[in-house]
């Protein structure tokens, strides 16, 4: 794809995510920040779209992602969005107060609903399962009537049928399915990872759910899973070493530059009293 294509796309999809709204070329125009008429981005969006990665409704001259569409963009586009200080003094304060593991997880869980909008269902195995935000979700415009509030109803009526196929689809690094790769169906999608010996924590939204954010929070996860009790004073190489593994592993996988230089940066800006010993002796 042309450079110009994936800059029109990434804000067709941004823009998308965030007002559940078709977009239009003015729009475009006036953020993409090219030097590019109202008529040429409609030719840009006209080959997106025959190329599969854009549609538009019926009642509408803007476009909105297809599922290929939001494929392409976790894959190559899309930026792990950075944690809100307000959250991670949360989080911090989670880690800090909470010494059941299992309470731990499932406050984070509600924390992580309450940040996105979206459902979280944590399995601790095949049986036990805890979920929340469910409500959070049907208030999202795609399940707002009854054949879409059917559909996703459906997940959580089948969710011990179908966490045995969860936990042989989903591994240790950080996973985003979409639509016909999701085995909780195509008219959502989802971003999981597994924790601790056999956890596996599931953040489930529409199609247009905001991938970048779930992946952010989700880090954090993977970061407190090495280590449930640390605390700002006992931060180590290891735990350091063990977050940036994280990060590459994970967007390796993406295949997304992006997120590998932001999620590092995070890091670092994290624990860079600890970076310069760790570079120094040899680690990464």
């Amino acid at each position: 794809m042309e450079k110009r294509q994936e800059l029109l796309l990434k804000l067709i999809v941004e823009s998308y995510i965030k007002t559940a709204e078709p977009v239009g070329s003015n729009f475009l125009v006036l953020k993409s920040g090219l030097d590019i008429s109202a008529p040429t981005v409609r030719n840009e969006m006209r080959v997106l779209e025959e190329q599969g990665y854009l549609t538009h409704p019926h009642t509408s001259a803007g476009r909105i992602p297809t599922e290929l569409g939001y494929q392409y963009y976790v894959e190559n586009l899309m930026e792990t969005n950075k944690v809100k200080q307000k959250t991670k003094t949360k989080i911090e304060d989670l880690v800090k107060e909470e010494k059941d593991d299992v309470k731990k997880v499932k406050a984070f869980a509600k924390l992580i609903s309450e940040e996105t909008g979206e459902a979280v269902i944590v399995a601790f195995d095949s049986d036990n399962i805890y979920y929340t935000g469910i409500s959070s979700l049907f208030s999202q415009p795609e399940f707002r009537d009854n054949q879409s509030v059917t559909s996703i109803s459906n997940i959580f009526d089948n969710c011990e049928n179908e966490m045995g196929k969860m936990f042989e689809t989903i591994d240790q690094e950080i996973n985003i399915l979409i639509g016909q790769n999701n085995p909780f169906g195509n008219a959502c999608g989802l971003v999981a990872t597994k924790f601790g010996s056999q956890g596996l924590l599931i953040v489930v939204g529409p199609t247009r759910m905001d991938y970048g954010e779930s992946v952010g929070l989700l880090q954090i996860l993977k970061l407190l899973n090495y280590n449930p009790i640390i605390n700002n004073q006992k931060l180590n190489q290891v735990f350091f070493i063990e977050a940036v593994k994280i990060v590459l592993n994970t967007n390796r996988k993406q295949k997304n530059t992006n997120l590998v230089g932001n999620g590092l940066w995070q890091i670092i800006k994290i624990y860079k009293e600890k970076y310069q010993s760790v570079v120094a002796n040899g680690h990464v």
